[in-house]
């Protein structure tokens, strides 16, 4: 299990923020796993952290070679402010070259070592039309809208559908009042438009159908988390995966849809 802020958490700690004094600080807890701690925090307020370069041996390929040449290996040393990469570890406790499936992206450096963020596990990322949308473009384009249009959420997914060639949001709101569905699914559209011009590409051509969003039911995310977990997930290690594929959808949201 790998641990990051964001996702519904991302839009939760914004509705956090208006409730604490204007000084208090948020502390990133770092890129870490079961397998071995990837970053420690330097600062608060700030994503990328320090790799331990005493209790792990990186090993790293860039995003975009992956497919084409899985055995590109960089050193620490070699990486790129601004790139996202592929990690390979090797600890003390025993893992020998061992792929992590996680992207993480260098936000700049620290006396000469590269800092670190968590992007998104590897294969966070769906492609109806040829638009490769990737969960962190997910996570990122529903919590600035609902920033934007003043809702909070406690859990999201969003659902590649293969057979009507588009993508359906299910969102189950925090308390209070929310914005209608299909304001939220224009500008959760847009957004994700700017940030991968491949999507903006295929929904300008028609091949990739308007996004939807349906509203779901208070406790729709734990409902979720019960039928994954009797499905063989670790209660412990739980995270809803943001984005996936009907076809691997393993839950219906058919009875937990708002009216």
């Amino acid at each position: 299990m790998t641990t990051w802020t964001g996702g519904s958490c991302g839009i939760a700690l914004g509705r956090l923020r208006e409730k604490l004094p204007a000084a208090t600080a948020v502390m990133e807890l770092g890129y870490q796993s079961t397998e071995f701690r990837g970053s420690i925090a330097l600062d608060a307020e700030t994503a990328g952290g320090l790799p331990p370069l005493t209790h792990h041996f990186f090993e790293f390929v860039e995003q975009s070679a992956w497919d084409d040449d899985p055995s590109a290996f960089q050193m620490l040393d070699e990486l790129e402010v601004g790139r996202t990469y592929y990690v390979i570890i090797t600890t003390a406790s025993g893992l020998f070259r061992y792929s992590m499936n996680d992207l993480v992206e260098v936000t700049g450096v620290f006396r000469g070592t590269p800092l670190l963020r968590f992007v998104q596990k590897g294969r966070g990322v769906t492609s109806l039309t040829g638009e490769k949308l990737y969960e962190a473009q997910t996570i990122e384009g529903v919590c600035s809208v609902a920033l934007r249009c003043g809702f909070a959420s406690s859990f999201f997914v969003m659902v590649a559908d293969e057979q009507a060639s588009a993508y359906r949001l299910f969102v189950e709101p925090g308390e209070g009042a929310h914005a209608d569905a299909q304001t939220v699914a224009v500008q959760v559209d847009d957004r994700l438009g700017e940030l991968n011009i491949e999507y903006h590409g295929k929904r300008a051509s028609g091949r990739l159908k308007p996004l939807d969003v349906v509203w779901l039911k208070a406790g729709t995310g734990e409902a979720y988390k019960v039928a994954c977990v009797r499905a063989g997930q670790r209660e412990g290690q739980f995270k809803p995966v943001v984005l996936q594929y009907r076809k691997d959808l393993r839950f219906s949201f058919d009875d937990y849809v708002a009216s």
